[in-house]
Order: C-alpha cells, then structure tokens, then sequence
C-alpha cells in the first residue's frame, strides 16, 4: 500500500475532480491506471503500450482557422448524424428511447433526431422532474412540442440482480478507482429498445471544467500557480483537516497536471476529467434505472478538433451552440434551463454570431403545452416481475432495505481495523471519516466516504507490507 496515495483519497469527497481516482499512481504501488491515450499492445509475449488516435488529436495544437473550423463542425454534424441514424435504423430495436432535458447535450442529440423523420413513429422521449432543476422539465417540454414525438411509456421489465451485486461485487467493481456512487440495485429492462443519451458533450463539445473558471483567479498558465489557487478556494469544503493529506493531495494532483496535454493549466485541468472521470461517470454501470443499449452519438472526432481549435479562442460553450445551431436551427433558437447557458448564447450571438442559419438567432416561437401528454405517459409506464422472479424480487427488496445502515456499520468496522492496523495514522483524518459516516451529511456523500474506506480495506486486506501480512478481522472478508 502507498501511504501517500491513500491518505490523499480522503482529502475531499464532494469535488468532482476527486470523485474517483485522479492520478495514474493507484493505492497499491506500484500499480498503474492506463491512461485513455494509450493502449495495451501483446505480441510474442511481450508488453507494450502504444499511443491511440486520441494522443496524436491532443498534441495537434493547430491554430485557429476559421475556414478549418468551420470544415470541422460540418465533418462533426455528418459524424453526429451518422451515429443517430446507425441507432434509429438498426433492425433489432423496435423503440429508441432519447434523453431530453433542459440542457446542451441533449438538446445536440435530439436536434439530430429530428433530421430523420421517417424514424419518428419509433422514438420515444424521456424527461424527468427535478428539484435541483425544477425549469429543466419545462424547457424539454417546451423544446418536444415542436415535434409529434411521443413520451416513453414504453412497459419496464423490474430485474433483481443477482445476490452478491449488493456486497463484494459492489465494491470490488470500483476498487481503488470510483467513489461517488450508490450500489446498483433493480433494473427496470426495455426490451428490443435503445437508448440515446446526452454523454460527452462535455468531452467534445465545451469546455467543462474550466468554463467557469475563465477571468478567474485560476486563469494563470503556471501549473504549480494554478494547484495553490485551486486548493485555497476549495480547502474550506476538504474532507479532512489533515493538512498532511492536503498537502500529499496538492503534490499528487500537480505532478499529474503535469504530464497531461495542455497548452495552459486550464486546458489541462479540462483534459483531466478526460483521463479520469470520463470513462467512468460515462457509464451504464450507474445508470441502472433503465436497463437498454445505450449510445452515446455526440462521440465525434471532428466535433473533439473543433473544440480544442476554439478553446482559447471563444473560451465559452460556442462551439457546442454552432453545431446544434448548424443541427437544427428552430431548436438553436429556443431558451436553455441554465441562465448561464442563455446568457452566454446572448452575448456570443453579438459578438460572434452562430455558424449555420442566420435567421434562427432571430426567431420567436410559442411552444405548446405538453405537460398533460407528458404526465399521460408516465401514468401509463407499467413494472412487470415475471412470475418465476416474484420471491427473487421480495428478497432482493428486504436486504436492499437495510444495505445502507449495514453498509455504514461495515464501513465503521473498517475504519477502525484500518486505524489499529496502523494503516489509517492521522487521527484528524479518522475522527472526520468517522463523523462522516454516522452524522447528517445526507446520503450521497455518505455512500461517498463509504465508498472509499471499504475499498481500501479490501485492498489493503489483500496486499503485503514490508513488514509481511496486514493483519485485520478475519471476519470482515
């Protein structure tokens, strides 16, 4: 186990950068996380790792051309369009489920949806309240009422998984590598159905984590400047007071930006969430609530060049906002949920404009109402347990029932083997985890810090030190 390494896990739990593993260097030295630019070569026996397309589009810094650019975006619709029709088209789904909310990425899949209106009869759009966002329905409806698509009412099949999923899989799955989730725990399965969803735009359309770091004092090109302003804002919401793993956390997270492509400290901290959290978050692993084919159709690589061509240049969501505006110009005309996101639009209309057609900045459209037909849908979606799985079902719901307050009991008995084991030292560091787990944090951030100390009890339940075997209860396997 390396010290340094684990102890930096437990620095913070509610940022993003730091909801899963954020360096190449795991918590078992000396293993290694691949990085998403690399691939692992096998021949005769030896091992290689060899750079992908990824790499070289990283380090190809052209600059900005607005001819080129434009090129790019026109190559990233056909792309985008290509990857919706090879869903819609596709002889064994007899439905396509699409993400619609209030935001920009779904607003890019479902603007490309509607470039094929023979497929209409077999898409379904799925939308969601949510307090956190609550104008986020009202948008999506807003946006599909222009449209005669219907809303998902599409029959679920309830799936209980299969026993060890709640324990050892749970865990074992993400091991050293991803902490902010729930257990996975009943799938809902549409059958002969695919889904759309809005995943990536933050990888190949926008900037994500830097957007709203632009003008601020985190805009330095000096790495080692940026790390020491990124943790003096952020040090308040630290998982631990230990300024010991602070520090170790501060050292790991700098070397990393470090070695990442990027021509200043944001582009880097931008292609950080590429290495690290892409990959993971962007998942069905987590998105267990409806269990379907899932495709993910703003994956482009022309979209990904055009990006990075207009990344420091535009230093905003505009090149998202062109190739929806390039996609479907009416959609390109309608409000967006964020007001950040409309006000950016606003500005980057006066001072850029928006490539495609110029009479949709323009346009004024009263949507319709759609709240009945939406809320028709829902009361008509039907969970089916096929009669062979009904005491499957019952037992799997009866042990899910308690899994968190067990979960949280487990992890205590955790963290106090790893303590006395002399693994876990910092006491600042264990007093916080401890009140973590038994005080009113609410749940996410619960299963978060969970999460991260069952994790490195298994690991270090099976690893040696220097000193020989780790000794811990036997019966907390």
């Amino acid at each position: 186990m390396d010290p340094a390494r684990y102890e930096a896990t437990f620095a913070f739990a509610t940022m993003q950068a730091f909801h899963q593993n954020f360096t190449h260097q795991m918590e078992v030295s000396p293993v290694r996380l691949l990085p998403v630019d690399k691939r692992i070569h096998v021949k005769n026996g030896k091992i290689q790792l060899h750079d992908t397309s990824l790499r070289a589009a990283l380090e190809n810094q052209a600059p900005f051309d607005p001819l080129r650019y434009e090129e790019l975006l026109l190559e990233a619709k056909d792309e985008i369009l290509a990857n919706v029709r090879s869903v819609l088209e596709h002889p064994s789904f007899n439905h396509v489920v699409t993400d619609l909310s209030g935001g920009l990425d779904s607003r890019l899949v479902f603007s490309a949806v509607t470039n094929f209106p023979d497929c209409s009869e077999r898409v379904r759009i799925n939308s969601h309240y949510s307090a956190a966002e609550p104008n986020d329905l009202k948008v999506a409806q807003e946006v599909s009422s222009l449209y005669s698509y219907k809303f998902d009412a599409l029959p679920r099949e309830k799936v209980p998984l299969a026993d060890g999923i709640l324990g050892g899989s749970h865990w074992s799955y993400n091991l050293g590598s991803y902490y902010s989730y729930r257990p996975v725990t009943l799938a809902n399965r549409l059958l002969k159905t695919a889904r759309l969803n809005g995943f990536y735009g933050e990888i190949c359309a926008r900037p994500y984590y830097s957007r709203t770091l632009f003008g601020t004092e985190l805009d330095i090109p000096s790495v080692d400047e940026f790390c020491k302003a990124y943790f003096d804002r952020h040090r308040k919401s630290a998982l631990t007071p230990s300024k010991a793993a602070l520090d170790r956390l501060h050292k790991l997270f700098s070397d990393e930006l470090k070695s990442i492509p990027g021509r200043s400290a944001l582009e880097k901290m931008e292609n950080h969430y590429l290495f690290f959290r892409n990959g993971l978050h962007c998942s069905d692993r987590f998105r267990s609530n409806i269990s379907c084919p899932e495709f993910g159709p703003i994956q482009s690589k022309a979209l990904f060049a055009a990006k990075r061509m207009g990344y420091d240049v535009f230093r905003s969501a505009k090149t998202q906002l062109d190739i929806i505006n390039l996609t479907n110009p009416v959609l390109a005309s309608l409000r967006y949920e964020s007001p950040r996101d409309n006000a950016e639009r606003e500005q980057l209309l006066q001072e850029h404009g928006l490539l495609g057609e110029p009479w949709s900045s323009g346009l004024m459209i009263e949507p319709r109402n759609v709240e009945a037909e939406w809320r028709e849908a829902k009361d008509q979606i039907t969970e089916i347990v096929p009669d062979t799985q009904q005491r499957q079902f019952r037992s799997f719901a009866l042990r899910y029932r308690t899994f968190e307050s067990d979960s949280v009991d487990l992890a205590l008995a955790c963290l106090s083997r790893l303590h006395h084991a002399g693994i876990l030292n910092d006491l600042d560091t264990v007093r916080s985890l401890w009140l973590h787990l038994t005080g009113e944090f609410g749940s996410a951030i619960r299963w978060n810090v969970i999460n991260r100390v069952v994790s490195l009890y298994i690991q270090a339940k099976i690893c040696r030190t220097s000193e020989g075997d780790v000794v811990l209860s036997p019966h907390l396997t």
